[in-house]
């Protein structure tokens, strides 16, 4: 960095607006607008009537179709949208320099300004003015090459008007990420045309079997690599190539070849991963290629493959379709950089699946990628978000960010912080405090509430919504709020009141300005759910009560007992099924309104019916009547058993019961009076029937006689001896 005094923090004015203190070191995004002119200060001149000179030491460059302004101190600025915003003049940017029609003397960058070299990194450099020596730490020693003007200590670097064409050069522009150029003319040597570059879809492993290959537009392929150990590849693709390239990893064998973050272990690309850009002149360009570089190549219509197959030819596009292939995607996920050739991401693990401290916003989104992956695979993520990029830029983004944030949520990333960070729209009229520390909700959070803060100007109107992935608002979700005299503004949000569980988004609007903060509301458990009592064989029972375990405190529950069509609020810690017949038995936590994943299905069969009583009789009545209830024959016949149900006698009025079998029980020789013997039944789900008894007196007598001649006489009821 440079050593002119840079301890001083930048400011950024816009008429009309709050001014907003950079954060030194770090990058800010501001929506352009028609109408309005932007300047960037040292702090301390913003309150100044006199307007000051804008803060030097400063390099910008357009990318795509943003203005970056960069600093010496490493604050950046990103004027999003500015080359459309901007057309015909309809805003400007001071910058800084020794002349010029700015506000302070300086020079006036608007949507029309000329640009001038086309950077390795991306984009395009429009201006830069400083000190020397500041140039020089920005340009890492080469701030006196070509084009840039130096006088009294202080260079210039303002675009040709001759339109001189410009490459790049073995020298980078750190603050732009970006090579610094050389000016060429016709008289120069032939330049080869090089991609250095990198594929991460996690980090890639050794002995990885990935190949690149670029490709003309009419699939001839121009160079061919292997992709090395630590995921980088180099391609020559001929001298003084400039154009429209494809560049294509695909691999060869089922070994692994990266490391997955989501599930950290090895894993194989099952997907050909390819990147389009247009190379402006012969030069040396970092190229990247990963998921996202392979979501814009399917947004213009290339069908997707694996080991190799997916297609080449893209003749029949321009450059300026790929140009905003690209951006489209970079806008859909919060990239402010160019998609395939800005800054290389930078994985969130390391090849043996350590933390990366290194890590970049870049890689973190991918790494939420792979976490959509999980009960997924690649190609599917990437056939459902290139179905979603085909909503308009505002739709879509809203539906690739709730793909985003539920990878996010995977429990090994927990990255939703650090997504929604990325993905906010800011504004400088209005923000949006993180929600709960971590822009993430646990059940528990949501039933408490949740305190929803920011600022504004002071005194100003606030409309706050809280929308689902589709950016529809729940009605009872929008708040109206009034900042106070300190810009402080703050509501709050029952759980009745959230969107639907997952990604959401909450917005903030004052006027037509709005700030936006990606939320993730977490689902509760799944409760679990058992029969108390399994009174018969396989599901069938008498007892329909099942016992739930699982639910949060404080919050509700449903249950059903159709297998979820049909749902009733449940209490306790039970519910008891009370009809006959098949059950599909399954819970659900409800918060607000807000339900967890069913239970697992608990199937049983219903039987709380008691059969109907046995009857029995002797099957022979040999008294003098055969009703008297007198036998010489001691067999009862049971009858009234019902299929699969198990019965019992008792033969003492039922102080013991023994188990029976087939249909009939013996009686010994005996008196029994009136209610000694009793019958039961009890079917296959455990329902006991009433007891039936004797309702008089039964005798069993055979008693053997001797004659006095010792001749054995038997006297048998039913028997007359003479």
């Amino acid at each position: 960095m440079a050593t002119a005094n840079h301890n001083t923090a930048l400011v950024l004015q816009i008429p009309g607006a709050p001014s907003m203190v950079l954060k030194r070191g770090e990058k800010t995004t501001v929506p352009a607008k028609a109408g309005q002119r932007y300047r960037v200060v040292k702090e301390g001149q913003e309150d100044k009537d006199a307007p000051k000179e804008a803060a030097k030491d400063v390099a910008a460059s357009q990318q795509g179709q943003d203005l970056l302004l960069s600093y010496a101190d490493g604050t950046q600025v990103v004027l999003q949208n500015f080359y459309q915003a901007c057309k015909a003049e309809q805003c400007a940017v001071d910058m800084p320099g020794a002349q010029g029609t700015g506000a302070s003397g300086g020079f006036v960058i608007t949507g029309d300004s000329p640009v001038g070299a086309s950077l390795s990194g991306g984009g395009q450099l429009v201006y830069a003015y400083g000190d020397t020596s500041a140039l020089n730490a920005l340009t890492q020693g080469q701030g006196q090459g070509a084009g840039f003007l130096q006088q009294g200590g202080l260079s210039t670097y303002v675009p040709s008007s001759s339109g001189t064409l410009w490459t790049p050069l073995n020298v980078g522009l750190a603050a732009l990420g970006a090579a610094v150029l050389l000016q060429s003319d016709e008289k120069a040597a032939p330049v080869p045309t090089v991609i250095r570059g990198s594929v991460v879809a996690g980090p890639v492993v050794p002995g990885n079997g990935l190949t690149a290959v670029a490709y003309k537009a009419d699939g001839t392929v121009l160079a061919t690599g292997a992709v090395g150990a630590d995921g980088t590849f180099t391609l020559n693709v001929g001298n003084d190539y400039k154009g429209p390239v494809l560049v294509k990893v695909s691999d060869a064998n089922s070994s692994p070849d990266y490391w997955d973050e989501a599930t950290g272990a090895p894993k194989d690309l099952t997907t050909d991963l390819r990147a389009l850009t247009v190379i402006p002149a012969a030069g040396t360009y970092n190229v990247s290629v990963n998921v996202l570089t392979e979501l814009a190549v399917r947004h213009l219509g290339l069908l997707g493959g694996d080991v190799g197959n997916s297609s080449v030819n893209f003749s029949s596009l321009s450059s300026t379709q790929i140009t905003q292939s690209n951006q489209k995607v970079a806008a859909a996920v919060g990239l402010t950089q160019d998609l395939v050739t800005g800054a290389s991401p930078v994985a969130i693990v390391a090849t043996d699946g350590s933390s990366n401290a290194q890590s970049n916003d870049y890689g973190r989104l991918l790494a939420a990628l792979s976490g959509a992956e999980v009960g997924s695979n690649t190609n599917a993520v990437l056939v459902d978000l290139t179905d979603k990029l085909q909503s308009s830029q505002a739709q879509a983004t809203g539906q690739v960010l709730e793909r985003l944030l539920e990878g996010a949520a995977v429990p090994r990333l927990n990255l939703v912080a650090a997504i929604s960070d990325i993905t906010n729209q800011k504004s400088t009229a209005i923000t949006i405090n993180a929600v709960s520390q971590d822009n993430r909700l646990s059940p528990a959070e949501m039933m408490a509430g949740v305190q929803v803060q920011g600022t504004a100007a002071a005194g100003v109107s606030v409309s706050i919504s809280w929308s689902d992935s589709s950016g529809t608002a729940t009605a009872t979700g929008t708040r109206t709020v009034t900042a106070d005299s300190q810009g402080h503004w703050s509501t709050s949000f029952t759980s009745a009141e959230m969107p639907a569980l997952g990604a959401t988004t909450l917005k903030a609007t004052v006027g037509s300005d709005a700030a936006t903060r990606s939320i993730y509301l977490d689902e509760p458990l799944a409760p679990t759910i058992t029969l108390t009592q399994m009174t018969g064989s396989g599901n069938l029972t008498r007892n329909g009560q099942v016992d739930v375990s699982g639910i949060l405190s404080g919050a509700g529950w449903d249950y059903s007992l159709d297998g979820g069509t049909t749902w009733t609020p449940g209490s306790g810690s039970s519910f008891t099924a009370t009809v006959d017949g098949s059950q599909h038995a399954r819970v659900r936590q409800n918060i607000g309104g807000h339900y967890s994943p069913s239970s697992n299905v608990l199937n049983f069969f219903l039987d709380a019916t008691a059969p109907s009583p046995l009857s029995f009789a002797l099957s022979t009545d040999s008294g003098t009547s055969n009703t008297d209830g007198i036998s010489n024959v001691g067999t009862v016949t049971v009858s009234g058993i019902e299929s699969g149900a198990t019965w019992q006698y008792s033969t003492d009025s039922g102080s013991t019961w023994s188990n029976g079998s087939g249909n009939s029980f013996t009686l010994v020789e005996n008196n029994f009076s009136a209610g000694a013997i009793k019958v039961r039944q009890s079917d296959a789900a455990g329902n006991t029937s009433a007891t039936t008894n004797n309702t008089s007196a039964i005798t069993i007598d055979a008693i053997a006689l001797r004659n006095c001649a010792g001749a054995e006489e038997t006297e048998a009821i039913g028997e007359v001896r003479t």
